[in-house]
């Protein structure tokens, strides 16, 4: 149950965010609509706006519907089914509310095409050569150092005790994972300087001012983000080596911390969007260059005759890449992987969860096995051995973590790290100490089983 909690705090608040903000692209922004550029007095014509009526009402059945679904996962008592249901509707997520905008966008397209709205600049990209020429950015990088020094404070303390304990090891690879956010800051904050033109107006001074906002803006959001995540980052470390021992208070520091996230980065979109309408709306000679043969559905950047990479999105938040360069080619593929392979990993979780807890012994040695997992202790380094019948408080340090399996390296209350592979529905265990001192914890499929193998095993230690 406790795993379903976290999966509906942290994952069902996608559904609105991505609700809403595919549903604020159905809004002009400039002259574009659904991803098409549109002359300004056609932006309410009827047809116009009952193909935006007409995706709305998709998007909403949609929502409705993804609404209900993340509820089955009440029906399974099985962790691994659970994320499966999650998992899959994560992905589902990522691309079902841009069907309807597709379809829209396809809709408004071949209303233009037949209405002939087509604006002078269609298929041009416009430069400002004033705008090419501003000077530096007025935020200074110099702005990121005390984020950076933070995260490296844990990083370099886990490198300065790291041992070949697991728990170690596996505090400094996902502190560096955490805090590898903070390191990509102050680059982000130069490819935000690099954007693509504000182009709203003939007027260079409306443009250069335009462009300013967006950079300067941006620069705070991503100076922002580096600060938090740097604090995120101590959190997570101290939490992740039992200095903050509640569960419950580091998914509130979680979910704060995601918060912020959210936060800087709409802050900046949003002070960015209320200036391009203000703008459009003062200026007397404001126009949109019509790029719409250079965006796919309205979505994707692909303009070969542009040399940035980095591109304003017309759909969404914040930035996207000229998917034209190699760069941006190499960078679509990479997130298609990550998506497509999300759902399958959980294929393997389930394979875990479901595969049988096997607890042998021979002449010679006592074996847990489970899945691609065997730990094996000879007789001979056996120190001692006895039984619990009731697990003392435990935490997971490495390792798979499921309501009907613990396996890998887990902190046991009174005993330290040990390496374990039980089943914590049951009501037997054996606990074995070896000539080093190191500590397994095992069980079998049930307590019978258990019970059949510790009583052969204290007939066979020396």
């Amino acid at each position: 149950m406790f795993m379903k909690i976290i999966l509906f705090v942290f994952c069902y608040p996608i559904l609105p965010i991505m609700y809403f903000i595919i549903k604020n692209e159905l809004e002009p922004h400039k002259n574009i609509i659904l991803g098409v550029t549109l002359p300004s007095d056609e932006l309410r014509n009827p047809k116009v706006k009952e193909i935006i009526s007409r995706a709305k009402k998709s998007m909403r059945r949609i929502a409705i519907v993804l609404a209900l679904l993340p509820f089955t996962s009440l029906l399974t008592k099985y962790d691994s089914i659970v994320y499966a249901i999650f998992i899959t509707w994560i992905t589902v997520l990522c691309f079902i509310f841009f069907l309807p905008f597709m379809k829209g966008n396809l809709q408004l397209h071949k209303l233009k095409k037949e209405q002939n709205w087509h604006l002078d600049e269609e298929g041009t990209t416009i430069v400002d050569l004033k705008v090419t020429l501003e000077e530096p950015n007025p935020l200074s990088k110099y702005w990121f150092l005390p984020a950076i020094v933070l995260t490296c404070i844990p990083i370099i303390i886990d490198l300065c005790t790291i041992t070949s304990k697991d728990s170690n090891l596996l505090s400094l690879a996902t502190t560096t994972l955490v805090g590898l956010v903070t390191f990509l800051c102050p680059f982000l904050f130069h490819i935000a300087y690099k954007t693509k033109q504000e182009i709203v107006s003939q007027d260079s001074l409306r443009n250069q001012t335009l462009t300013r906002i967006r950079r300067y803006n941006f620069g705070k959001c991503f100076i922002g983000l580096s600060y938090t995540n740097a604090i995120y980052t101590i959190l997570f470390w101290l939490y992740i080596n039992h200095y903050i021992d509640s569960i419950i208070l580091f998914l509130i520091i979680t979910l704060l911390y995601t918060f912020f996230l959210l936060w800087w980065v709409l802050r900046a979109e949003f002070k960015v969007r209320l200036a391009q309408q203000q703008f459009s709306i003062q200026s007397e000679d404001s126009f949109t260059a019509d790029e719409d043969s250079y965006w796919i559905y309205g979505l994707l950047y692909y303009n070969p005759n542009d040399k940035h990479l980095i591109v304003p999105k017309r759909v969404g938040l914040g930035t996207d890449m000229n998917y034209a360069k190699p760069a941006g080619k190499v960078f679509g593929v990479i997130i298609a992987l990550i998506i497509l392979a999300m759902p399958i990993s959980a294929i393997g979780l389930i394979q875990s969860e479901f595969s049988p807890l096997l607890l042998t012994i021979d002449e010679e040695s006592i074996t847990a096995k489970h899945f691609h997992t065997t730990y094996g202790i000879d007789f001979d380094d056996i120190k001692t051995v006895e039984t619990w019948d009731e697990l003392p408080n435990i935490s997971k340090d490495n390792g798979t973590g499921f309501s009907t399996l613990c396996k890998g390296t887990y902190s046991i209350a009174g005993n330290g790290s040990c390496t374990v592979c039980f089943n914590p529905t049951n009501h037997l265990f054996i606990v074995i100490t070896k000539e080093n001192d190191k500590k397994y914890v095992f069980s079998g499929s049930t307590d019978k089983k258990t019970e059949e193998v510790y009583n052969i095993l204290i007939t066979k230690i020396p």
